[in-house]
């Protein structure tokens, strides 16, 4: 607990020690390969009908690869800082991954139960069914700002939120939200599952498996697994650390939820008793306090709150802002939340987001460029439709500027749509390059 006393509630927390489901519900359908076939209708909703965590459950290793982000910002002397961002990417098998998401079901009643019995349920956005999508909770934010006029917003944001998660806290908080003192037995494999995973890269398995990689509708056959794969020690990866959890599970959102509930709790009180707000969205954090406050003050607080759950706030994203009549004051000019910027007029979207968007845009064209000199085809001839409906308002595929129009329109923020107006112009220009690249090439080449 933290070394805030907490106000503790009348509302008694209810007794969650047998963990059940709805009797129709069924599990989400995936569709990647992975060590174990695809699940049938049938048996996504026998996990949840038939369940009720008495018989353990044999896991298989993830599958795990890592996705490096290139992501540009602007800086204030006006330069373009580029930087790559690697994440771990792990996903279970699809018998794993229905147990995990059935398990979540049952687990987040009691979470939500502890929710509404501490009045929290306004302060966790994220990873809960309400609905709501981060344009709403950060249209809410702004809406705040310009009902009280003067006050100040303190946004943070925790460092590699997932990756630190620290195994005993974990555990004593998902004991404290189901008023028990011990996991049971089942509980506790699915418990050292998760927190103590086991993976293979997708890069070693063509190494290891070679002709036997690829089966009809799985990754190899159950045979070539047992000989190649469940007992090779340098390939089969543990985690072996006391802290982290993998962030592409269906469970991972809900455990780092009850992993807060300290910082949350704790925070939101004192906050809310000086005549503030806080709002939590997975690690992003955002707290607006009256203008009497001290914001450096509510700043160090969080951070040793933070610090006592093994969690690191990055000082590199934490923003101060203050609003006098509802304006943004010049030394700061906007606060930024879940990719908006707002300054008490104006509602946009981060200019680091149109930058990564146009990068992005870039890289796909120039990608179908390379495939179509590959296969004989000019740069002249090569088709453009795939292409536009990514990138562009045309095509029915959901994308970067329909996101945006949508943003524009749902916060009545045309400033919005005024970002992304040239985005036909800027496509035009990334074809006609990207296309003289291309073209130089071949000639060079001859």
């Amino acid at each position: 607990m933290s070394w805030l006393n907490l106000p503790q509630s009348d509302e008694e927390i209810p007794d969650h020690k047998t963990l059940k489901f709805p009797e129709a519900y069924q599990t989400k359908e995936r569709n990647y390969d992975h060590f174990d076939l695809r699940l049938s209708d049938q048996q996504r909703t026998a996990f949840t009908k038939t369940h009720e965590f008495k018989e353990k459950h044999r896991f298989l290793p993830l599958l795990g690869y890592t996705n490096f982000t290139r992501r540009v910002r602007k800086l204030d002397d006006g330069t373009i800082q580029a930087k790559i961002k690697p994440r771990n990417i792990r996903y279970a098998s699809h018998s794993d991954a229905a147990y995990l998401e059935a398990y979540s079901l049952a687990l987040n009643e009691p979470y939500e139960a502890y929710l509404k019995s501490r009045a929290l349920s306004k302060n966790v956005l994220a990873y809960r069914s309400t609905g709501l999508t981060n344009i709403d909770h950060a249209k809410s934010l702004f809406a705040e700002i310009r009902l009280r006029q003067d006050c100040t917003v303190v946004a943070l944001d925790i460092s590699a939120f997932f990756d630190t998660l620290d195994h005993k806290l974990l555990r004593q908080e998902i004991l404290r939200i189901k008023g028990e003192t011990e996991l049971s037995e089942v509980e506790w494999s699915i418990f050292k599952n998760v927190t103590k995973f086991s993976w293979v890269e997708i890069a070693d398995l063509d190494t290891i498996l070679g002709k036997l990689r690829d089966r009809p509708g799985r990754i190899c056959s159950p045979d070539a697994f047992k000989e190649h794969i469940r007992n090779d020690k340098t390939l089969v990866r543990s985690n072996e650390m006391p802290f982290g959890i993998p962030q592409g599970l269906p469970i991972s959102g809900l455990l780092a939820n009850i992993y807060m509930l300290t910082l949350d709790e704790t925070i939101s009180k004192m906050v809310e008793k000086c005549g503030g707000s806080y709002r939590r969205y997975s690690d992003d954090i955002a707290i607006v306090i009256p203008p009497n406050m001290k914001a450096k003050h509510i700043s160090q607080i969080v951070l040793k709150v933070a610090s006592e759950s093994h969690l690191s706030i990055s000082d590199e994203k934490t923003e101060i802002c203050e609003f006098r009549d509802g304006i943004a004051s010049k030394d700061t000019s906007h606060i930024q939340y879940l990719g908006f910027t707002f300054d008490g007029e104006k509602t946009l979207l981060r200019e680091s987001t149109i930058l990564n968007y146009k990068k992005k845009m870039q890289r796909g064209i120039r990608a179908k460029m390379l495939a179509a000199r590959q296969h004989g085809i000019p740069a002249s001839n090569t088709h453009k439709r795939e292409l536009l409906s990514r990138y562009t308002h045309l095509g029915k595929r959901r994308n970067f500027v329909k996101y945006a129009l949508r943003c524009a329109d749902e916060m009545n923020a045309p400033e919005i749509r005024q970002q992304v107006k040239r985005h036909m112009t800027w496509f035009k220009s990334a074809w006609i390059r990207e296309s003289f690249r291309a073209t130089r090439y071949v000639i060079d080449k001859d």
